[in-house]
């Protein structure tokens, strides 16, 4: 039968006795009771397949995402509903004022990051809160704001950066890039960031762990001038491309570090971030890496069997014993996993693109046999470890763009957990 065969069907009527409805209720089962007799049976909402567009604004000229954060490149006037009425508005009006607006596709984890005046550039988007006012979060750790499509995958995002007034020691910004969540400790959210003080030390990390390690000495000789340390209200921009395993930093345009990570977490937003310190960030932009996928044009959650738009089509077929549960943590892709530990228990997915991208827990001890169109072309490849749900754990691409299906087929007597799979536009 159709999985939604049950979903809010009329099972029949409670009877009364002495002024009491008496109602079973078999195990494992939802039953909702009313006293209205005009209810009929409804569906269950879903939307069509592939309906919600990755943000990509400008594929002609390479541009994901950009954002002055000055009003320019949106209406000047929005529509909104308000006291039962349509009326138009200012948008940074809408946004939440000239003060304090809410700048789009942004999410803060700490801190506060708003759209206020500024001198030089119009407006501008500025870490309000300092060490002083800073309370307690449930998110741990500095301000963070998080913005974008978790589906991006390899881009460069640059952004203009300016140190306010500091008491005391130096602040620090950071940029960070492919954060898909998964922890409440804002210092190590970001699979990627670059960390920079404004005395000149800085930091490229992963996850929080430190890779690379300068001064001003090394941002000095890599820019050809004595910038830094800054002075406040002094401007300069940050740039961190993510290709592939290959993760490069420039200031002001100049290539200051590089590294290769051996098990590349492979998708997620971008990051802007600040010590307790006001600091101004401008002229952000999001741009495609030449000869690389920019994003999956699907995220498909491990429980997504069959297509919304036919209930029929199958998205992900599975082989052998499963165990698929749901009601899982809130770092799991929409609390649903996936798990085998039988020798042969297979995943396939059949998709439009060039590769696929495979997301859940692994230690790094299973091991698999790649199948793609029908052949064999990896035997008892090794999963990548990794550090939770929404990490990449397995990586096929390399495809020529087209149809393809792809099998995945447990090799050895280890657990297996599949979380999500990304396919690769």
């Amino acid at each position: 039968e159709r999985y939604n065969a049950q979903w809010r069907r009329k099972i029949g009527d409670a009877d009364i006795r002495d002024g009491v409805y008496e109602i079973h209720v078999e195990p494992w089962s939802i039953v909702t009771v009313t006293t209205l007799d005009d209810v009929e049976p409804c569906t269950i909402p879903t939307v069509p397949e592939k309906a919600r567009e990755v943000l990509d604004v400008d594929p002609e000229h390479g541009i994901l995402y950009a954002d002055r954060f000055d009003g320019t490149g949106v209406p000047q006037k929005v529509t909104e509903y308000m006291r039962e009425a349509l009326s138009e508005r200012d948008y940074l009006v809408s946004r939440g004022g000239d003060h304090g607006a809410t700048a789009r596709y942004t999410t803060d984890s700490n801190g506060a990051f708003e759209i206020v005046p500024d001198m030089q550039r119009g407006h501008v988007l500025r870490q309000q809160i300092d060490g002083t006012h800073a309370g307690d979060a449930w998110i741990e750790g500095d301000p963070r704001t998080t913005i974008g499509d978790m589906r991006w995958t390899d881009y460069k995002v640059s952004v203009d950066v300016c140190f306010e007034e500091y008491p005391g020691r130096a602040p620090y910004v950071l940029l960070g890039a492919r954060d898909m969540g998964g922890n409440k400790f804002t210092t190590d959210i970001c699979a990627y960031d670059f960390k920079l003080r404004a005395d000149g030390v800085w930091l490229l990390r992963r996850y929080g762990d430190e890779k690379k390690r300068g001064h001003y000495v090394d941002l000095n000789n890599a820019l050809d001038e004595r910038a830094f340390p800054i002075r406040p209200d002094t401007w300069f921009t940050l740039s961190l491309a993510v290709a592939g395993p290959e993760i490069t930093v420039w200031v002001n345009g100049r290539k200051l570090t590089a590294w290769t990570d051996d098990r590349p977490q492979t998708a997620g937003r971008i990051d802007l971030g600040s010590s307790f310190d006001h600091v101004r960030f401008s002229n952000l932009k999001v741009e495609r890496i030449p000869g690389f996928s920019p994003y999956y044009s699907e995220l498909i959650d491990d429980m997504h069997l069959l297509s919304w738009d036919d209930t029929k089509t199958q998205i992900l077929r599975y082989s052998g014993r499963w165990r698929h549960l749901n009601g899982q943590g809130m770092f799991t892709y929409m609390r649903s996993i996936s798990r085998t530990s039988q020798i042969g228990a297979s995943l396939t997915c059949a998709f439009e693109g060039t590769g696929l991208d495979v997301f859940g827990p692994s230690d790094g001890d299973v091991r698999v046999d790649i199948y793609v169109d029908g052949s064999l072309t990896m035997q008892n490849m090794a999963l990548q470890s990794n550090e939770g749900s929404l990490r990449t754990q397995l990586h096929v691409g390399g495809l020529g763009n087209g149809r393809h299906e792809v099998t995945l087929k447990l090799a050895n007597a280890r657990e297996w957990n599949v979380d999500a799979i990304g396919v690769l536009a």
